[in-house]
């Protein structure tokens, strides 16, 4: 059997814009997000509440319970990640939205219908739409790798070895297989909800800078320190990811990193491919959590900065904003690989 190797990417959608393409202009006179969901979606899709979210899917109910878990717990450590950072906000006060398709299919034609996306299932996997302000995002199950290698399974099941004992132990292994598939699906799934949910929190909240001051790194460096396959316990950036360190790690060993200052300015996906994206979301992760764990006061000085200060130019000098909080970026990037280089994260 041939080994699996899985990526995941988890977009955010490009800024608010005055109106939703694809959507008829009587359309947009309805308020809620959610009706104007219902407006849009096919039939089979059914409707779920938990305290602060509405899902809309056509997935099954254990799916969907499951996305309902993560979704709360998420709001749960995005307060608490607020308070540590000594930048408490409002939580929401309405329910918010999250759309779950079962099909990656269906996930890419209410994208580019909707929210004008024209996105390829295999490489992104779930978004949020500032213009909407939904989250949205398709079961993991119908990730491309999965089900190829779950079609593979099912050929190595049809033809067991002849032999008795080996036929056992061809059934064992297939059986660990499929398990270590299933166990990878349902922490896509959580991955994916926490992330997504985190941008739309962020955004809500106006923990973000909705003039468009937060560039990739930034938005992408949250949302990935927020990515987590078990909710039962504390996650956020006070807390590793194993993924992404994997990811920034094998990045620093094969020198495929960006220049900091080449990071900082990078607004959107546009033009960048699945794979150097790979690094750019590990690579902000890195960044992120350093900052957090390191320069916290500063970095709470810099979000409320981008967020409040009436004073910036749009649109903003992002290196002068940057080193206007944390002084020069050459200083702080040798500073930041040294740490990284001389494996802190393993001592911290």
């Amino acid at each position: 059997m041939i080994p699996l190797l899985l990526g995941i990417l988890l977009a955010l959608a490009p800024g608010p814009t005055p109106s939703t393409p694809g959507i008829d202009p009587a359309q947009e006179a309805v308020t809620s997000p959610v009706e104007k969901a219902r407006s849009l979606l096919p039939g089979g899709f059914s409707e779920h509440q938990t305290r602060h979210w509405v899902i809309l899917s056509d997935a099954r109910w254990d799916t969907i319970e499951h996305v309902g878990r993560h979704l709360e717990a998420t709001l749960h450590q995005f307060s608490r990640v607020c308070r540590l950072l000594g930048a408490t906000r409002p939580m929401p006060t309405e329910r918010m939205l999250c759309i779950v398709f079962s099909e990656a299919e269906a996930f890419r034609d209410f994208a580019s219908a909707c929210d004008g996306l024209e996105i390829e299932p295999e490489h992104i996997g779930g978004y949020f739409s500032p213009s909407a302000e939904w989250i949205l995002f398709y079961e993991p199950r119908g990730l491309p790798g999965l089900e190829s290698a779950r079609r593979e399974l099912d050929e190595d099941e049809a033809s067991p070895p002849d032999d008795e004992e080996q036929a056992r132990e061809h059934e064992r292994r297939i059986n660990e297989h499929r398990d270590a598939l299933d166990d990878l699906e349902t922490g896509l799934r959580t991955s994916l909800a926490v992330h997504e949910a985190t941008h739309q929190l962020a955004w809500i909240t106006e923990f973000t800078d909705h003039r468009g001051g937060w560039n990739l790194w930034l938005h992408e460096g949250f949302a990935t320190c927020f990515e987590t396959h078990d909710t039962s316990r504390a996650f956020g950036p006070t807390h590793e990811s194993p993924f992404r360190r994997d990811q920034f790690v094998k990045a620093m060993n094969e020198s495929t990193l960006l220049p900091l200052e080449e990071l900082l300015v990078i607004r959107d996906f546009d033009g960048i491919d699945p794979e150097r994206l790979n690094v750019i979301y590990a690579q902000s992760y890195a960044v992120v959590r350093w900052l957090w764990r390191f320069r916290r006061t500063q970095l709470n000085g810099y979000i409320r900065s981008l967020r409040e200060n009436p004073d910036y130019v749009f649109p903003r000098d992002q290196l002068k904003a940057f080193e206007d909080a944390f002084g020069p970026i050459d200083r702080l990037e040798r500073r930041w690989l040294r740490d990284e280089e001389d494996a802190w994260w393993d001592r911290g």
